[in-house]
C-alpha cells in the first residue's frame, strides 16, 4: 500500500473571511444620552441580536424584507388566524348536522 501525506499546516479557527467580507472598518458616533436611550430602546424592540444587523438592516435598501419584529406580528396574526378558521370550521361542522338532522326529520314525516 502507498501512504500519501500533504504536508499541510493544520489550520484551526474558521476559515479566513475574503477581502470584501472583513470587518475592518470602524465608524464612531457621538449622540446625546436622551438618544442613546432612544436607539437602545428602538435595538431591544426590534428583536436583533446585534448593533450591526439591526444598523445596517435600518440602513440599506430593504423595502421589501421584514424586520424580525414584524416577523413576530405576523406570525402571531396567523396562529390568531388559524384559531378563528378553526373555530368556523367548527360552525360549519355543526351546520351540517344541523341540516342532516332536519333532513331526516323530515323523511320521518
Amino acid at each position: 500500500m502507498i501512504y500519501f501525506y500533504t504536508m499541510e499546516k493544520n489550520k484551526i479557527g474558521r476559515p479566513r473571511l475574503p477581502e470584501n467580507e472583513k470587518k475592518d472598518q470602524l465608524l464612531r458616533i457621538y449622540m446625546s444620552k436622551n438618544e442613546k436611550d432612544n436607539f437602545k430602546k428602538a435595538f431591544k424592540e426590534s428583536m436583533y441580536t446585534t448593533y450591526l444587523k439591526f444598523i445596517l438592516e435600518k440602513t440599506i435598501n430593504s423595502e421589501n424584507i421584514l424586520s424580525p419584529a414584524e416577523l413576530n406580528i405576523l406570525r402571531e396574526c396567523s396562529l390568531e388566524t388559524q384559531e378563528v378558521i378553526e373555530q368556523y370550521k367548527r360552525v360549519g361542522n355543526n351546520f351540517n348536522q344541523l341540516i342532516r338532522l332536519a333532513q331526516a326529520e323530515k323523511k320521518n314525516t
